[in-house]
């Protein structure tokens, strides 16, 4: 239908309507009707980026990066994950990923590097067997430290592994170029715990012999990983028996003592597990060590008598040296079967372990393998667990369902100090950490959804809303934003039947990926995350935006990690054991299958389109008429084009191109107030702005 044409001799007037306000991205919180910096009620596979509203990107399966068992291989144990942790080489970041396979009998634990591009190097493997007819011990939880070298490139895994009745943990250092990986357990620390130890008759001593020994010291904190310790004692000429430092010594480690006579030259008695002396020729005579595991105590004897040591005339102090191992600690465990682990300032931190899931560790920074006694930190309620660490400006922010704390980590005044023994070396003091609320409500859940965007950290909360944190001024709860409520109910019904749920960056992008629905926010605006900004109408001051994308059937993501700044995903091709990597690239969605015994890439386009909010055109103009349509693209491409003013609406299909592109109406929607804008292609299709021309009789309207 068209209008009618205006009688002879009156003039024909045009009015115009441009809209290009498409970086604010959709809003359901705030109405139907479009405002400025608020347009779009809806985009489907639609981005802001470069001054123009265009179709997203495809994500692009790496056909050449599949992760795949061996033949033999049947079972899942652990599956194809990418850490956070990044090795360096030649400057250029990867990121360190494992996957383990096998069957009942056997393990493979494999080791790799991926980098930005989803390239995936593999770097090593561990084999695994059945020990005895109880025990095959399965990996069950890796994670990596990259720290000083100690046996290899300085990429450790700490690989904890259960069998039906117990568990173990055992530390691996990567060898150059990845080509093995080396056991290091007795590269862990072992702290001097005590210096200046005194035998049970010093006091003796002091009165008939006038000794002064120096006071006791407690130099080091016992070690979490382990529990192997030193202390050193000095003779007396008075003292057989020996209280150690710690007692519940483990029956299934050595145990050993060195007396030293001179500078360099001592005597040595090694317990061995299970047995509880030992006899050594000292001084020319058979003299018998009995160490009471349980008490901590060593008694030596001579001819079935008490033997006390003498005084060392060119050592006197310090000369005793006993190496112990205390029965496995509580917090042990916690630490390697931890969920995950986080460095800063040289220190790993690691949290969510079992038993102790509240519970916050740290190594000291010049060794990767001591967490001392003291360095940790029960978060909160023990009811809840920590859920996850991020590094934001410098500051380590912990995560529980429903609070959000600020970690922080105090070195002692005495970081570092020497003192003279026989067997001189650096000691190390523990740290102290403690937590400063942020927000006693909420909190994460879901960890795999803390991202940091710009210097802000984002996450999607037990609530299932998104949230913000500032840092300006922790402890303050008005640094946590919500910053969904544009996307209204629309994440919520998504999240109501997801059975997967995390999120990457992208340049300025924060992903939130439930199943086949993702939600991208743009967090380049100045004011992110403060709330004063939100919905301000300033032309340099707005919210963050919110676009939605939709995944073709058949394309499902589990997880994924950010390398180098850019978003590398994981998926697995038809539930086996097969994992392969995509990346954002080209036009098209491709995903992976297996037919027929044999991997295929399917490629699947897919539509983009948009429609705005209704434009309110102000009074109804009579023998007006929708003329032409004015649109600024960077793309080729056809293009449907739908105008509605809520109860009449008009389509038309016309070919966009690279520039303005003119685009005639033969229109049926006369007298219009409200109109909305929808324009859908199954092409590559790219706005930057768009004209609506009306033309009307003058003084019309």
């Amino acid at each position: 239908m068209k209008y009618p044409d205006p009688k002879h001799g009156e003039k024909l007037k045009t009015r115009s309507l441009l809209i290009n306000e498409f970086m604010y991205g959709i809003n359901d919180d705030t109405g139907e009707i479009a405002t400025d910096g608020d347009l779009l009620r809806d985009c489907v596979n639609m981005e802001y980026s470069g001054n123009t509203f265009k179709s997203r990107k495809g994500f692009k399966a790496k056909s050449d990066a599949i992760i795949y068992p061996s033949d033999y291989s049947t079972i899942d144990y652990l599956p194809f994950t990418i850490t956070e942790t990044v090795y360096f080489s030649d400057d250029v970041p990867y990121n360190l990923a494992y996957y383990c396979t096998g069957y009942n009998d056997a393990a493979t634990l494999a080791f790799y590097l991926v980098d930005s591009g989803g390239n995936i190097f593999p770097s090593g493997s561990i084999e695994f067997s059945r020990t005895d007819s109880e025990h095959f011990y399965i990996p069950t939880n890796v994670f990596f430290m990259v720290a000083q070298p100690i046996d290899g490139n300085g990429v450790f895994a700490l690989v904890y592994r259960e069998s039906r009745y117990d568990s173990l943990c055992t530390p691996y250092e990567a060898q150059d170029e990845f080509s093995n990986w080396v056991n290091v357990s007795n590269s862990y620390y072992v702290p001097t715990v005590l210096t200046n130890g005194r035998g049970e008759q010093y006091h003796l001593a002091q009165e008939n012999a006038n000794a002064n020994l120096p006071e006791p010291r407690r130099l080091e904190e016992l070690n979490l990983l382990n529990g192997e310790y030193k202390s050193y004692f000095s003779s007396d000429g008075y003292s057989s028996h020996f209280r150690l430092p710690y007692g519940n010594l483990s029956l299934y480690s050595s145990f050993s003592c060195r007396i030293y006579t001179a500078p360099g030259t001592y005597t040595e008695w090694t317990v061995a597990p299970v047995e509880n002396h030992k006899s050594a020729t000292f001084l020319g005579a058979a003299v018998h060590l009995y160490l009471d595991r349980t008490l901590g105590i060593v008694r030596f004897s001579k001819n079935s008598q008490d033997y006390a040591i003498p005084v060392m005339a060119s050592i006197k102090n310090n000369n005793i040296v006993f190496n112990a191992s205390v029965g496995a600690d509580e917090f042990y465990e916690a630490i390697v079967s931890s969920k995950g682990a986080v460095s800063l300032d040289n220190r790993i931190y690691c949290f969510g372990g079992r038993g102790k899931t509240n519970c916050i560790f740290c190594s000291k920074s010049n060794n990767p393998f001591y967490f001392p006694q003291s360095s940790k930190l029960f978060l909160g309620d023990g009811t809840t667990p920590v859920t996850a660490l991020k590094v934001q400006n410098g500051k380590l922010i912990a995560f529980k369902p429903g609070e959000t704390y600020r970690v922080i980590t105090s070195a002692e005044n005495e970081a570092g100090f020497t003192v003279t023994l026989p067997e001189t070396t650096e000691y190390i003091k523990g740290d102290t950490l403690s937590a400063q609320t942020i927000d006693n409500s909420i909190g994460c859940v879901a960890a795999d959804t803390v991202r940091l965007c710009g210097n802000r950290l984002v996450w999607l909360a037990g609530d299932g809303n998104v949230y913000a944190l500032a840092t300006t001024t922790y402890g303050n709860t008005t640094n946590i934003f919500r910053i969904s409520q544009p996307l209204g109910h629309r994440l919520e019904d998504a999240l109501a039947s997801a059975q997967n749920v995390f999120a990457v960056t992208n340049k300025g992008q924060y992903m939130l990926f439930a199943d086949n629905t993702v939600f991208v926010m743009n967090h380049r605006v100045r004011g992110f995350g403060y709330m004063k900004t939100y919905y301000a109408h300033d032309d340099e001051i707005k919210s963050p935006a919110w676009y939605i994308w939709n995944l073709p059937e058949g394309m499902s993501y589990l997880g994924g990690a950010v390398i180098n700044g850019s978003p590398v995903l994981i998926s697995v091709i038809d539930e086996e054991l097969y994992y392969y990597t995509s990346v954002i690239d080209g036009k098209t969605d491709i995903y992976l299958i297996k037919e027929n015994g044999e991997i295929k890439s399917v490629s699947t386009p897919f539509s983009s389109e948009f429609t705005t909010k209704m434009l309110d055109c102000k009074d109804r103009y009579k023998k007006k008429s929708l003329y032409s349509v004015l649109i600024s693209s960077l793309e080729n491409s056809l293009i449907k084009l739908k105008i509605s003013d809520g109860k009449r609406s008009f389509s038309q299909n016309f070919r966009s191109e690279n520039g303005l592109c003119y685009a005639p109406l033969d229109c049926g929607i006369p007298e219009f107030k409200l109109i909305s804008l929808s324009l859908s292609s199954d092409e590559a299709m790219s706005v930057e702005s768009i004209c609506i021309v009306c033309k009307t009789l003058a003084g019309a309207g």
